[in-house]
């Protein structure tokens, strides 16, 4: 379900050709990968956190 709700920004991505894109799709990718750390397995919100810190890193590189 989270990856589903990373979706969006993801599409924002695609759609927009500009560099500033990334900032609104990385504070939403990753708010929502944290968001679903609730999980009580801790694999899933090691991997949900990573997906968060990729996110982030991502738009510090655009």
């Amino acid at each position: 379900m989270v990856h589903a709700l990373q979706l969006p920004a993801v599409g924002l991505l695609i759609v927009s050709p500009s560099p500033w894109a990334w900032w609104p799709a990385a504070i939403w990718g990753s708010a929502v990968a944290c968001l679903g750390t609730d999980s009580h397995w801790r694999w899933l919100n090691y991997l949900l956190i990573t997906e968060a810190v990729i996110w982030l890193s991502l738009a510090l590189a655009a």
